[in-house]
């Protein structure tokens, strides 16, 4: 997937998505998705105009290319999900509490820990992450099987409520959005540290 903010996008209106199949082959399916906006935050907790009804939504102010492949039999014979992280690591998980485990470098990457250190708890916007050891698991696997495992968490509480003590309209998206944002924490870094480089 490939998506594109070309205008800001706002918290208090939802955004309304049109989705194009653009193909549909053997194999996968990619679509066009285009996100807008209302023009204005509700008046009223909760209404917002139909999808309909376009002549209220403002410009495109998201787009994406998204390819998905089509349902397939698991290589492995299995179409059930694998256990949660939790549930597999428990025996690693239980021998520290959250934030006993050291802090998770932005890039692991020991020329950059070296000028950079490794205390880095909260130089990360949003969120606090710790790196559990994973050495003991990893010890002797192929490397497709390594696992590298981060604990993170919000560094306070998300806002629910504006100003004037009506709500955001922020909800659980906002926690998917922390979630998308912290999976991507290394391009940020990345993008941090050529910008440092180019300067």
């Amino acid at each position: 997937m490939h998506g594109h903010f070309p205008i800001v996008g706002y918290a208090d209106r939802p955004f309304v998505y049109e989705v194009t199949l653009q193909s549909a082959a053997k194999s996968f399916t990619t679509a066009q998705v285009t996100a807008r906006q209302p023009v204005e935050a509700s008046k009223e907790e909760g209404r917002f105009p139909a999808p309909d009804a376009s002549e209220l939504l403002g410009p495109i102010c998201y787009t994406a290319i998204v390819s998905l492949t089509l349902p397939q039999p698991h290589t492995g014979g299995t179409a059930t999900q694998e256990a949660s992280a939790q549930a597999r690591f428990a025996s690693i998980l239980e021998r520290r509490a959250p934030q006993d485990w050291p802090p998770s470098p932005p890039l692991d990457i020991n020329a950059l820990i070296a000028v950079i250190g490794n205390d880095v708890v909260g130089t990360f916007p949003m969120v606090e992450m710790r790196k559990v050891d994973m050495s003991s698991w990893n010890a002797g696997r192929p490397y497709d099987e390594r696992r590298e495992l981060i604990l993170y968490r919000l560094l306070a509480p998300l806002p629910t409520q504006n100003a004037d003590g009506t709500s955001n309209g922020w909800g659980a998206n906002s926690h998917l959005l922390v979630h998308a944002y912290e999976s991507d924490r290394k391009y940020v870094w990345v993008s941090r540290l050529r910008a440092v480089i180019a300067s």
